[in-house]
């Protein structure tokens, strides 16, 4: 393929053609070809940048969503605590008026034991 150089002179109606030179035409080849590799390479790392920038936010969606199982995580541990406590806290009643039943029993029973005064 070589370039030539179309000179139209609009007065005349004549067309020349010059032929460019095999040094130029390499070098204007050679040109062409270091563009179209510089235009390879931007393609890339223009899709790099995007696959970079999907990658950055998913890391940052996950370390969102690792706060929040965490959060939730603490959420429930307390919730379970609570919970536990107040199950402990009626164990112990429970407990504490079972011990008192046989004492409340006995009180009783020795009220009706009593001699009436």
């Amino acid at each position: 393929m070589s370039d030539e150089i179309i000179n139209n002179n609009t007065n005349n109606n004549i067309t020349t053609t010059i032929e460019l030179d095999p040094l130029e035409q390499a070098i204007k080849n050679k040109e062409n070809e270091l563009q179209n590799e510089l235009n390879r390479y931007e393609n890339i790392l223009r899709y790099e940048r995007q696959t970079l920038l999907k990658v950055k936010d998913r890391v940052s969606e996950s370390g969102k969503m690792g706060f929040f199982m965490i959060q939730a995580q603490v959420t429930d541990f307390q919730r379970k605590k609570d919970i536990e406590q107040k199950n402990l806290v009626k164990k112990s009643k429970r407990d504490f008026v079972n011990k008192l039943l046989p004492i409340i029993d006995s009180f009783r029973e020795s009220r009706d034991l009593a001699p009436p005064n």
